[in-house]
C-alpha cells in the first residue's frame, strides 16, 4: 500500500540524477485549477509552491494555542528524527520558538537501553526492543519487564505532555522542502511527523497495558484513548502516507482497548464513559479527503519538478514506460489536467456510501487504464516503437497523465481497504464496550447483540463489508464478535495471524494471548 509519491520515488531519484548536470528548463505550464489544481502561492520561477499551498490549507484557523503539535514537539525536542535537528522553519511555520537543545524530552526505547542502562549487546537490545509490540496489547508488570518499565518512568513527563497536547482541538504539522532548492521534493517532509506519531502511540499503549497489568484499567484509558486520537490527528495532514500511519496508530489503540472488555475492575458506569469518549473522537479523514488534499499536492509537485529535466527525466519518472526522443514536445497542461481528472474520478468513487458500487467503479477505472496501456504495449510489440514517439504533443500529454496515475489506482484501493478495516475495528470496539456494560448490569452476556439497543447503543452497527449484522457468538465465559472482513467470507473469526489464517476482524472475550511473530 504505497502512495504514488512512494511508488515513483525511485523514478524521481533517477529523473533528478538524469537532470543533475542540466539547467532546469522553463515549462509551458498554465497555472489553473484544471492543471495545477491550486493557483498559488507561486515560487520565484512562477510555479506553484505546493508546500506553501498545503500549509495554508492545513494551518487555516490554527493558532499555537490550539495546535496539539506545538506541545508534541515540546515533548519530543528539536532532534526527534533519529537525532537529526529538525529544520527551524518547521517551528517558524507553527508560530513557536525552536525548543532548546537540552530538555526533558521523550527518548525512544533502544537509545534508552543503550545510553541510560548501558546495554550494548545487540541480541539483548533486539529482544527487549522486540517486546514493545507484544506489550502494546497484553497486560504486563514491571517485574516481568523491568527495563521497559524503567523506560516508561524516564518518559513520564513527556508522555503526560502528549496527553495534554491531544486535548487541543487542532493538529497542524507543516510540510516543507527537504532541501533549500525550490525543486526539493516533499516526500521526506511527509516522514517528519509520521514516525514520531507511531513511536509515541507505541509508548502510550505500552504504558496503558502496564496499568492494566497493575490492576488499574481505568487509569489506562487516557493512554489508550490517546492512541486513537493521535492516529486521527496525524492523518489530517492529508497524504496517503499520513493516512496509513493514522490507521496504524488507531489500530494499536483498538487492540489495547480490547483487553479492557474483560476486566472485572471496571463497572458499567466506567465502560459507558469509555464508549462516550470513543464516539466523541474527531472523525478519521477519509481516503477521498486525502486524494483531494495532500496526496494530490504531493503528486503534482513531484511531476512538475521531475519533468524539468527533459525527456531523459520523463523516461525515468515513468519507470521507462515512456521512451520518447530527446526533443519530444509534451503538452504538460494536458498531462496535469488528466491527472486531476483521474483524482476527481477516484475521489468520487470513494465517496460512494455503498461499498459494492465503490468497488465496481474502481474496477472500471482500473479496466480503463489497463486497456489504454494494453493498446500501447500491443503497438510497441508490432512496430518496435512507442506510439508516443510519433504522437502529437497533445496526445503525448494525455497519455502521460494516464501513465503517471496508473500505479496509484491499486494503491488507493488498498488504502481504502485499510481505512475500512480501521473503521470496522472502531465499530467492533463500540459494540464490545456495550456488551461489557450489559454484562456488568445483567451478570451475563446478551444472547443477541440486538439487546444492546437502545440502552447501550442507539443502534448496533452492521458489518461494513457485507451490510449485514455482525456475527456474534456468545459462550458461557465470553463471546466472539466479528466482521467477515474484506474478502466477505466467514473465516470463523480468524485473522491473518491465526493458524490457519483468516480475513475476519474480530473481538474475542476472553482475549487470547498474542501470538509471537
Amino acid at each position: 500500500m504505497r502512495t504514488l509519491a512512494l511508488v515513483l520515488v525511485s523514478g524521481l531519484l533517477a529523473a533528478r540524477a538524469a537532470a543533475e548536470d542540466k539547467p532546469a528548463r522553463k515549462l509551458n505550464i498554465t497555472v489553473s485549477k484544471e492543471t495545477t489544481y491550486v493557483t498559488g502561492p507561486l515560487d520565484k520561477e512562477g510555479y506553484v509552491d505546493y508546500a506553501a499551498a498545503l500549509n495554508e490549507r492545513l494551518g487555516k484557523g490554527v493558532t499555537p494555542e490550539t495546535n496539539a503539535n506545538v506541545l508534541i514537539w515540546k515533548a519530543l525536542g528539536p532532534r526527534a528524527q533519529g537525532g537529526k535537528p529538525t529544520p527551524a522553519k518547521v517551528f517558524k511555520l507553527m508560530g513557536i520558538e525552536e525548543p532548546p537543545e537540552k530538555g526533558d524530552y521523550f527518548i525512544e526505547l533502544r537509545p534508552f537501553l543503550r545510553d541510560r542502562l548501558g546495554i550494548e549487546d545487540r541480541e539483548q537490545l533486539d529482544a527487549i526492543d522486540g517486546q514493545s509490540y507484544t506489550l502494546t496489547h497484553q497486560p504486563w508488570t514491571a517485574t516481568d519487564h523491568p527495563q521497559v518499565a524503567d523506560w516508561l518512568k524516564a518518559n513520564e513527563k513527556p508522555l503526560n505532555l502528549i496527553l495534554e497536547a491531544l486535548k487541543r482541538p487542532h493538529y497542524f504539522a507543516p510540510v516543507y522542502r527537504a532541501g533549500d532548492k525550490p525543486t526539493a521534493d516533499l516526500v521526506a517532509a511527509l516522514l517528519a511527523n509520521t514516525q514520531a506519531a507511531r513511536t509515541l502511540t507505541t509508548a502510550l499503549a505500552v504504558r496503558g497495558m502496564l496499568r492494566v497489568g497493575d490492576g488499574k484499567p481505568a487509569d489506562a484509558w487516557p493512554d489508550l484513548l490517546a492512541c486513537q486520537r493521535i492516529g486521527r490527528y496525524v492523518a489530517r495532514r492529508g497524504s496517503l502516507l499520513d493516512a496509513l500511519v493514522g490507521f496504524a496508530c488507531e489500530s494499536i489503540g483498538q487492540h489495547a482497548t480490547a483487553t479492557l472488555l474483560e476486566r472485572p475492575e471496571l463497572d458499567g458506569r466506567q465502560l459507558a464513559g469509555f464508549l462516550r469518549d470513543l464516539r466523541a473522537l474527531p472523525p478519521m479523514p477519509t481516503v477521498a479527503d486525502h486524494l483531494d488534499g495532500g496526496e494530490r499536492f504531493v503528486v503534482l509537485d513531484n511531476i512538475t519538478i521531475s519533468i524539468r529535466g527533459g525527456s531523459a527525466t520523463v523516461k525515468a519518472l515513468t519507470g521507462g514506460v515512456a521512451d520518447l526522443p530527446e526533443d519530444a514536445e509534451i503538452e504538460w497542461d494536458r498531462a496535469l489536467g488528466n491527472v486531476n481528472r483521474h483524482f476527481d474520478r477516484m475521489a468520487a468513487a470513494l465517496r460512494q456510501k455503498d461499498r459494492d458500487k465503490r468497488q465496481a467503479e474502481f474496477d472500471r477505472i482500473s479496466a480503463d487504464l489497463s486497456e489504454l496501456q494494453k493498446a500501447r504495449r500491443t503497438a510497441v510489440d508490432k512496430t518496435g516503437k512507442d506510439p508516443l514517439a510519433e504522437a502529437t504533443p497533445r496526445d503525448r500529454g494525455e497519455a502521460m497523465g494516464d501513465i503517471l496515475i496508473t500505479p496509484l489506482v491499486p494503491a488507493v484501493r488498498n488504502i481504502q481497504a485499510a481505512y475500512d478495516h480501521t473503521e470496522q475495528g472502531t465499530r467492533n470496539l463500540q459494540v464490545g464496550l456495550a456488551i461489557a456494560g450489559y454484562q456488568r448490569e445483567h451478570g451475563t452476556y446478551p444472547k443477541a447483540i440486538d439487546a444492546l439497543a437502545p440502552k447501550y447503543l442507539d443502534k448496533v452497527p452492521d458489518d461494513l463489508f457485507t451490510g449485514k449484522p455482525l456475527v456474534y457468538r456468545p459462550s458461557k465465559d465470553g463471546y466472539l464478535l466479528y466482521s467477515l472482513g474484506p474478502n466477505g467470507k466467514d473465516d470463523e473469526g480468524r485473522f491473518m495471524r491465526d493458524d490457519p489464517p483468516g480475513d475476519d476482524i474480530a473481538i474475542r472475550v476472553p482475549v487470547p494471548k498474542p501470538q509471537k511473530n
